[in-house]
């Protein structure tokens, strides 16, 4: 059982869960014969928010409210600096 004192949702591994369904839903709209792409869109921005959160957790960060994908990118590379080359596209994903 987990531990109580954690809720799901400050643990890297449901971050990880979580972002890997938006993933996987976006991929199978994009199989459709006509896929919602705003929706794809919104979801990838979505998945890519919550793999950098569940990163960031991972090394201690304390969760913080924010949807700014270059933001996330920003901080993550304090603690990895390959993260400072994926700012460009985070930033096409925050549109």
């Amino acid at each position: 059982m987990s531990d109580p004192e954690q809720t799901p949702i400050e643990t890297p591994a449901a971050w990880l869960r979580f972002a890997d369904e938006n993933l996987a839903v976006a991929e199978r709209e994009m199989a459709a014969d006509t896929p919602a792409y705003h929706t794809v869109c919104f979801l990838c921005q979505s998945a890519a928010e919550k793999y950098l959160k569940g990163y960031l957790i991972a090394q201690g960060w304390e969760l913080e409210k924010t949807h700014d994908l270059v933001a996330l990118l920003t901080r993550c590379a304090d603690y990895e600096e390959r993260f400072a080359s994926l700012r460009e596209g985070g930033a096409v994903l925050n549109e």
